[in-house]
């Protein structure tokens, strides 16, 4: 019996593998196959399968279906580690694994140590795809959360499926990594996230900064809280809307809020009105005099005032009976006799606003921009031509001219239409029918007409009373005229719903401009288009030459203000009006008026036999997806991209013309039909079969004309065993070879990786089959297998990258740096640079591999390289300063002048580099006497440089300074200097300002070199005669002073950047005003002025305009208060004088002023009252 039962499976199998699929298209393949696996499901094991040979993948695929349907799960997973993508794939429609049955499998621990590592990366990727898209069980979506917590955007992918409990429990955990999209994802699925959001954003700074970078996207994310609690989404808006940025609310939304929440924005109109809700969708809702009570209390708020004009309450104001607009507008606008309101009568909402510690910063020098010292031919010229363009950008006639430009000017029209606007259509048209009769002027009387017919309102008896007047009086005005009149008619007052008694006097009246349907000129088409509504309306006949007419000036009438029932009659009757007449225009009316062609049965065989006859017609509806079934033949015929290849595929494969069809249009184009070809190589890859065909037809079109487009389809339709084999008798071809021939070569070798079967290159010579190949291969391979990988990949100088990329995640990658280092240090720095140097913080052991190359390697042979090492952006804080160190050593050896920009970017982070590195520079600058280029205007630019780094070594290093008579050799060459001697001094004396040094450095160890400065300075420039450099450099020296006692009084205080500039700016204020008491002892009393004039520049100058150098400046002036005597207070009173209006706000304004008022000397009193409270 067990025999018999063996025999019977046996023949049974036997019959089903391997599989043949007979179907003429990929659609009756699919049936045949389904059929196939539904048959033999539940006759058969998946275990009495398993061993059967396999034939072609469809004979895996029934294999994996069987497993599948039966819930095989070992076979299921020894298919997800399989290297061909095909299979994985079909393993992982088995979405039961899923179910808690299998959480032993389905478990991050168990897929992190046994499933993954044996798993191809690809794969690996896909399943973590599938997990994160189809895994919706909270308590499991949880556990995946906290196993991959530590990267979030893998672990927010469950995230946002676990419980609402456990987000709203985790939410201020994670609210500082949430990109707006994520918040988006939550708030839909847990509204509670929302308001949970914005009661914990003021408290996260990092979450509070990138909401302020991106705050109507995340503010955006609140529309799903209105679902869940309106009273919650409207709370959110009323506390956090920012009105000056966002747009208002659209239409959808605000009806919804209208319909539940009126009551509420009836209370806070002037807010929703002016910022939040769409006017005209939120007048809708209110009733005529509600909206008269909305528009009085929006005309009373006197803090709208800018907001508040009639365009924008316009919606509001129709809302009344047209009897009543005309008073009421007279009344709101004109007259305005109502009680003004000056604040809001309740808060408004307050945006979360960062206290931007970047903008608080004045401990951060000025810094220069690298670019200033690229020295060029003609560098001087180039840089004097950028400023001379960049500033007449900005010049005052350029600004008037685009002002001039930009400023809307108003027509006569405008100004008649702002003169009537007030009036009712009675008034107007007494005044205007008789200006009409005095007016000569033919574009004047157009003008009258039109704001006639405006006014008029569309209202029939005021419509017909105008109409009378024309017809009567003005019917024989000029054809541009009347046609004008007819447009505004059709647009404003919707002519075609008139009584038919003023319909035939606004026919009479626009006789002669097309509105017959004839060809005139001019042609009113608007006109026009109205007497073709008008018909549609009324469902009457229309005459051949109105059609034609309207077909010349064809529209789907959608522009017009047609109301429901009036759109629902014109969807129905124009498409049948056009259709046999033009049939894109049918087409254009089914997707303005979103109707379905089944509604027009007549429609299919006339517009397919036009689209046989008309290309552009065909690609349309093909590209609509329209009649796709009937004319993908014709299409095929016009175009061949993969999607055509696969729609034939699908129904008929008689146009692939055996794979001719194909192998014509790779000789012609380098199509990419990967899809295409692997659907045949499964489908269709039976002996001789359509995939054989086309592989046939490839290599045949390949052998006459070798081109390397071939390469990427051949290898898409090849086994890799075919693939090698097809490889070994190209190589046989007697050399030499072609370019064509060769380079089709290695493209084969590049797309190795895309055969119908994975490439075995274990057994394969690396060299034979090419690196990219190997890389190709060894890129996606299994984390088990990698270091099997990188010590074949050591042996092979090409393939060292590959080897060094592919180690980065494994606990060798050192050595394994080191050894590349060894047999390839150029692959080490170009991968260096696209990794290593691009992170946060870099390993310090492989920054020392990377360094070594770079000092080492020979760049200038290489000058790619090397331009790509200059022009990195951002780097890794911790190697920073000693990469650019290294780039400027190399640069320095043969391109010195490239190496300027470096060297500036270096004096930018002086503090981080090594102080050895700038004495040598220094020293080497001094000794060529401040001549390093034979170009004078080279050294005259890099000489700013130089001098920079020489003030601030003096600050930084004052010992070393001292030692190397540093200060004195400087000195010494300015003493020889002929010309820009003062120029240059000024820059010393700027960048003497260090403020790094200052908080490191003893007040008292760098006085000696302020105080040697400051000698060598007298014995050049006179003090009268040179106020400035020495007020300049004793204001430093104070605010050197002030840093120093802050630091030796409380250190922590610098960690409050507030606190810092209020603690330092007072205390240099006190300095500042002992100081010019001193000064006024030595010389006069009207130094303070001069003083007073070098302080305001050099707080302008010396420090970035920010918030914090506004604070710096107030608590400066403070401090000098503070201390009490006349001089400082006047000083304080002129330095108030010039910054309050910019940098001084309140309550410290108010402070100030109050103290300056309590003097009693008169001369304070004269200046206070005549330059501040004047």
């Amino acid at each position: 019996m067990r025999a018999l039962r063996f025999s019977s499976l046996c023949e049974m199998t036997s019959a089903v593998l391997p599989v043949t699929l007979t179907g003429s298209n990929l659609r009756s393949r699919h049936r045949e196959f389904n059929l196939i696996v539904n048959n033999i499901c539940t006759s058969i094991n998946c275990e009495d399968v398993e061993s059967m040979p396999e034939i072609s993948s469809m004979d895996r695929l029934l294999k994996i279906d069987i497993a599948s349907k039966q819930r095989h799960v070992e076979y299921i997973l020894r298919n997800l580690k399989d290297d061909n993508m095909l299979f994985v794939s079909r393993a992982l429609k088995c979405f039961w694994l899923l179910g808690p049955q299998y959480q032993n499998i389905m478990n991050p621990e168990y897929l992190e140590s046994s499933l993954y590592p044996d798993m191809a990366q690809p794969a690996v990727n896909k399943m973590k795809h599938w997990l994160q898209t189809h895994l919706k069980d909270p308590q499991r979506c949880e556990l995946f959360y906290i196993y991959y917590k530590s990267d979030f955007d893998a672990a927010f992918k469950f995230f946002w499926h676990c419980s609402n409990q456990f987000i709203l429990s985790e939410l201020s955990n994670v609210i500082h990594k949430l990109s707006y999209a994520q918040l988006n994802l939550l708030v839909e699925n847990c509204p509670q996230v929302g308001k949970m959001y914005f009661e914990i954003l003021p408290s996260n700074s990092t979450a509070l900064k990138r909401y302020v970078e991106h705050e109507h996207n995340y503010f955006s994310c609140i529309k799903y809280i209105f679902k869940w609690d309106g009273e919650v989404f409207l709370d959110i808006v009323e506390n956090y809307f920012n009105t000056s940025d966002f747009k208002p609310f659209g239409p959808s939304l605000t009806n919804r809020i209208m319909k539940k929440y009126k009551d509420r924005i009836f209370d806070k109109c002037e807010l929703y009105v002016s910022s939040v809700l769409h006017v005209n969708s939120l007048a809708q809702h209110f009733t005529a005099e509600d909206a008269k009570k909305v528009v009085l209390r929006l005309a009373q708020a006197e803090y709208l005032d800018y907001w508040f004009n009639y365009q924008k309450v316009e919606p509001l104001i129709k809302r009344l009976k047209k009897e009543d607009r005309s008073e009421f507008k007279k009344h709101v606008f004109v007259g305005k006799s109502f009680p003004k309101v000056e604040k809001w009568p309740y808060p408004i909402p307050a945006p979360p606003k960062l206290n931007d510690e970047h903008n608080l910063e004045i401990f951060k020098d000025i810094s220069d921009e690298p670019y200033m010292f690229e020295l060029r031919e003609n560098c001087d010229l180039g840089f004097r031509r950028f400023i001379k363009k960049k500033s007449c950008r900005y010049s005052l006639a350029c600004m008037e001219s685009c002002m001039d430009s930009c400023m809307p000017v108003k027509t006569q029209l405008d100004r008649l239409f702002n003169r009537y606007r007030l009036d009712g259509f009675e008034k107007t048209f007494y005044e205007l029918s008789k200006n009409l009769k005095a007016e000569s002027s033919g574009e004047r009387r157009l003008d009258m007409m039109l704001v006639l017919v405006s006014k008029s309102g569309g209202v029939p008896d005021q419509v017909g009373k105008l109409m009378k007047l024309l017809v009567e009086k003005y019917k024989n005005e000029p054809t541009t005229l009347r046609a004008a009149v007819i447009r505004s008619l059709t647009k404003r007052c919707c002519a075609w719903r008139l009584p038919e008694d003023i319909w035939t006097l606004i026919l009479e009246f626009g006789r002669d401009v097309g509105l017959d349907g004839a060809d005139s000129s001019p042609l009113c088409r608007e006109g026009l288009h109205a007497v073709i509504i008008r018909h549609l309306l009324a469902d009457t006949p229309i005459s051949s030459t109105l059609v034609s007419g309207f077909m010349r000036e064809f529209s789907k009438l959608s522009e017009y203000k047609l109301d429901t029932e009036e759109r629902k009659v014109i969807a129905h009757r124009l498409p049948s009006l056009v259709l046999p007449l033009n049939q894109s225009a049918f087409l254009d009316c089914l997707s303005e008026y979103n109707i379905d062609i089944k509604q027009f049965p007549e429609a299919k065989k006339v517009i397919l036999d036009a689209a046989k006859e008309d290309t552009n017609l065909l690609l349309r509806l093909y590209n609509s997806k329209i009649f796709r079934r009937e004319l993908f033949r014709e299409v095929f015929c016009l175009r061949q991209s993969e999607e055509d290849y696969l729609n034939v595929l699908r129904h008929d494969v008689t146009p692939l013309e055996d794979g001719v069809k194909f192998a014509t249009l790779v000789t012609k184009e380098r199509p990419k039909h990967d899809r295409f070809l692997r659907l045949l190589n499964v489908y269709f890859g039976e002996a001789d079969g359509l995939a054989e065909k086309h592989r046939k037809a490839l290599e045949e079109a390949f052998s006459q004309q070798p081109h390397p487009r071939f390469a990427r389809p051949l290898c898409t339709v090849m086994s890799g065993q075919a693939l090698i084999s097809y490889l070994c008798t190209l190589d046989t071809i007697e050399r030499p070879l072609g370019l064509e021939q060769f380079q089709s070569l290695h493209e084969f070798r590049a797309n190795a990786h895309k055969t119908g079967d994975s490439l075995d290159i274990k057994s394969i010579d690396w060299k034979w089959i090419g690196a990219k190949a190997v890389y190709n291969k060894v890129s996606i391979c299994r984390s088990k297998e990698k270091d099997q990988y990188i010590e074949k990949l050591l042996r092979w100088k090409r393939t060292a990258r590959i080897a060094l990329r592919l180690s980065m995640s494994t606990p060798s990658h050192i050595n394994i740096l080191k050894a590349v280092c060894k047999l390839t240090p150029s692959v080490v720095l170009k991968v260096a640079l696209s990794t290593y140097l691009k992170q946060n913080v870099v390993n310090i052991a492989v920054w020392d591999v990377v360094k070594s190359v770079i000092l080492k390697l020979d760049l200038n042979k290489n000058k790619r390289l090397l331009t790509e090492m200059v022009e990195l952006g951002s780097l890794p804080e911790n190697v920073e300063a000693d990469y650019w160190t290294c780039v400027y050593r190399v640069l320095d050896r043969t391109q010195k002048k490239k190496a300027m920009p470096i060297l500036c970017r270096l004096n930018n982070m002086f503090h981080k580099v090594d102080s050895s590195f700038f004495y040598k520079i220094i020293k080497e600058y001094i000794e060529k006497d401040f001549n390093i280029f034979e170009e004078e205007e080279h050294n005259e630019t890099v000489k700013k440089l130089y001098i920079k780094i020489i003030a601030k070594f003096l600050v930084l290093y004052p010992e070393e300074s001292s030692k190397e008579n540093i200060c004195e050799s400087f000195f010494n060459i300015l003493n020889k200097m002929e010309d820009k001697v003062l120029d240059h001094v000024n820059i010393f004396i700027f960048d003497l300002k260090y403020s790094k040094a200052f908080m490191e450095k003893e007040y008292s160890t760098s006085m000696k070199v302020f105080e040697e400065i400051l000698r060598r300075l007298h014995a050049i420039f006179p003090t009268d005669q040179y106020f400035s450099i020495y007020a300049d450099l004793h204001l430093t020296m104070l605010y050197f002073k002030a840093i120093n006692q802050t630091m030796k009084n409380d250190k922590e205080v610098f960690n409050d950047a507030n606190k810092a500039i209020e603690v330092v700016g007072h205390l240099f204020g006190k300095y500042v005003g002992c100081e010019i008491k001193e000064l006024v002892s030595r010389y006069f009393w009207s130094v303070i002025d001069l003083y007073s004039q070098r302080l305001v520049e050099y707080l302008r100058s010396y420090f970035e305009y920010n918030e914090g150098r506004s604070r710096l400046v107030t608590f400066v002036i403070k401090g000098i208060l503070d201390v009490g005597t006349v001089e400082s207070l006047i000083l304080a009173e002129q330095i108030t004088g010039r910054e309050i209006n910019y940098n001084i706000r309140e309550p410290h304004r108010a402070d100030i002023l109050d103290v300056l008022k309590q003097s009693d000397n008169p001369e304070i009193k004269f200046f206070l009252y005549a330059d501040i409270l004047c």
